[in-house]
């Protein structure tokens, strides 16, 4: 598989990708390149990564019953794919507009790892698409007094809320 990830030409990427998947139909690296490369339309992507995410959750329920020797390196290895595909398949929910499942993935997400900052402005964003300004209110609360930079989302979303009240009254 790095030899996939290594190769400059997107074609050879992908027909190395697939024949991996061939012998390996488990093989999440090769799964998560076809998402990204080699579906051409977002509901195989969506698809590819589905599937990823799948195997994952096999992989890491057979490593916690003890099936599998814990390994601290592959291990954190899983979790960082892990992460990966499920931020991936969300954003995947949000384009096809099913921000109900972005949003609980978004939410699962922030729950295992409350301080990545872009998860949060996705959560935001695509709450307000659903117009759920109640719930981008809730999670702005919540990361309000965390002492990092704000970025431009979490600024425009505050503006907005402030004249949303403003504008109620």
């Amino acid at each position: 598989m790095q030899r996939a990830w290594r190769e400059r030409d997107p074609l050879l990427r992908v027909s190395i990708a697939e024949e991996l998947l061939q012998k390996n139909p488990d093989c999440v690296p090769a799964l998560v390149l076809l998402g990204e490369e080699g579906s051409s339309m977002i509901i195989e992507t969506e698809s590819r990564f589905r599937d990823a995410l799948r195997v994952m959750e096999n992989s890491l329920a057979r490593r916690r019953s003890g099936l599998v020797a814990y390994d601290e390196d592959s291990h954190a290895r899983e979790m960082e794919i892990s992460f990966y595909v499920r931020r991936r398949l969300a954003m995947c929910f949000r384009k096809l507009r099913k921000f109900k499942e972005a949003v609980k993935i978004m939410k699962d997400l922030l729950k295992e790892f409350p301080m990545i900052m872009d998860i949060q402005e996705n959560l935001i964003e695509c709450l307000l698409e659903m117009k759920a300004y109640a719930d981008v209110q809730a999670v702005m609360a919540k990361y309000d007094d965390v002492n990092i930079p704000k970025s431009a989302t979490i600024v425009y979303t505050a503006a907005l809320l402030k004249c949303r009240c403003v504008g109620e009254r």
